[in-house]
């Protein structure tokens, strides 16, 4: 797809052999939504860091940018219908597609949460059940 923003991206993902208990359609949209965000919040010309691993009995996804971030104040309504922060009101969008991705990561018995990433911007990272054939034995 077409990158306007021209982002850079960097994959990191150490998965290999992992099956997890998700539906492919449901993550397809969460990653473009995600990735769409990344794309619109963060400057023209920075990096976008994708990264995966396991923790738990669980596969960690996240998605951080270089951006401004979020602001703590909008932490509590981020993933809400609807929700423009102030500060970022006058970008494109409606405020849903972090909604949905809470409803698809929800629906597959996952979680989803934003926090600070290392460079400064928003990290948003979302966890899904790792499938039982590839737990390891306790």
């Amino acid at each position: 797809r077409a990158n306007a923003h021209r982002q850079t991206y960097s994959l990191d993902a150490e998965l290999d052999g992992v099956v997890i208990e998700a539906n492919e359609v449901h993550i397809e949209q969460i990653l473009k939504n995600l990735l769409s965000n990344a794309e619109k919040y963060a400057p023209r010309g920075t990096s976008v860091f994708v990264a995966g691993r396991t923790q738990d009995d669980e596969v960690i996804i996240s998605v951080e940018d270089s951006g401004e971030g979020v602001d703590d104040a909008d932490l509590p309504a981020i993933f809400d219908p609807f929700f423009r922060s102030a500060r970022t009101a006058n970008r494109a969008g409606i405020g849903i597609g972090l909604t949905v991705c809470r409803r698809l990561v929800d629906a597959m018995g996952g979680r989803i949460w934003v926090e600070r990433g290392e460079r400064g911007g928003a990290r948003f990272a979302f966890a899904v059940p790792v499938a039982p054939e590839s737990r390891a034995p306790r």
